[in-house]
């Protein structure tokens, strides 16, 4: 997500508990209260995009017609920055090289 700020100059809040998360990794989060893998690791887990607000209507119905399940998780804004909300640790965006 950061890539797509910077590419775009805009900024994001994410709501953290909108994240989905496998079941495994929600019993790492409850042993070690540890947000980091979901919040800070690559596109391993689900791929995240953006679109404009208008289409999310046009979305939905995309989604259930093709069976694919997306989950909402933030918002794009005008701030220039990430705020993660539910999130106070260190973040830094997974780097592939």
């Amino acid at each position: 997500l950061s890539h797509i700020l910077t590419a775009s100059s805009v900024g994001a809040v994410v709501e953290v508990e909108k994240i989905p998360i496998s079941e495994a990794l929600l019993c790492h989060i409850k042993d070690t209260n540890d947000w980091s893998i979901p919040i800070c690791s690559g596109d391993d887990y689900e791929l995240c995009f953006t679109i404009p607000e208008d289409k999310e209507e046009a979305l939905k119905k995309l989604s259930k017609s093709c069976n694919v399940k997306i989950t909402k998780i933030g918002v794009i804004n005008e701030s220039l920055g990430l705020k993660i909300e539910g999130f106070d640790g260190l973040r830094k965006s997974y780097q592939h090289f």
